[in-house]
């Protein structure tokens, strides 16, 4: 086990965890995880630019990360609904 780098980010950044969704072809659950760490993160980015002054150039990120948690909710949604993967 290598040390944490003090340089990286306490999370992974949402985008880490929605490529791996994406390239998680063969483990449907494992796809899952991914998704849902990544809206975990950017609820938590949400909550904290409630508490921040909003600003025109807010207002927009805001928007940004609401469209991506709805983009990550559909494609959990996708892995269950495909028939391929059978998790009914």
């Amino acid at each position: 086990m290598l040390p944490p780098n003090p340089g990286a980010p306490s999370p992974p950044p949402p985008a880490a965890h929605l490529y791996l969704a994406q390239l998680s072809d063969n483990d449907p659950r494992m796809a899952l995880k991914h998704f849902a760490a990544a809206v975990d993160i950017l609820t938590l980015q949400l909550k904290g630019k409630d508490r921040a002054a909003v600003t025109t150039s807010t207002k927009k990120d805001e928007d940004e990360t609401r469209r991506t948690i709805v983009r990550a909710l559909i494609g959990q949604v996708e892995i269950w609904m495909d028939p391929a993967y059978d998790l009914w």
